[in-house]
């Protein structure tokens, strides 16, 4: 839900306007973020992560090449 969502219920229900700065500090003080109020992602999708297991699974396992991000600092490095 995002904040312009939250911010028409007291407008519709009890015909008051309240800024988005004031709902989002209220929605701080609370304890709730913004993480809480974000959609789920795309990769926690069941049926998402169905396909990509039927769709990898028929590859060959020598055609996989698994990548992880990685970073050296060449000045601590010996």
């Amino acid at each position: 839900m995002y904040l312009d969502e939250i911010q028409e219920q007291p407008f519709v229900q009890h015909d008051v306007n309240a800024s988005l700065s004031t709902i989002w500090q209220t929605l701080k003080r609370l304890g709730i973020g913004s993480k809480k109020l974000s959609k789920m992602a795309a990769e926690q999708s069941e049926e998402a992560q169905r396909n990509f297991i039927l769709t990898i699974g028929a590859e060959p396992p020598e055609y996989l090449v698994m990548a992880d991000k990685a970073a050296v600092n060449i000045l601590t490095t010996y």
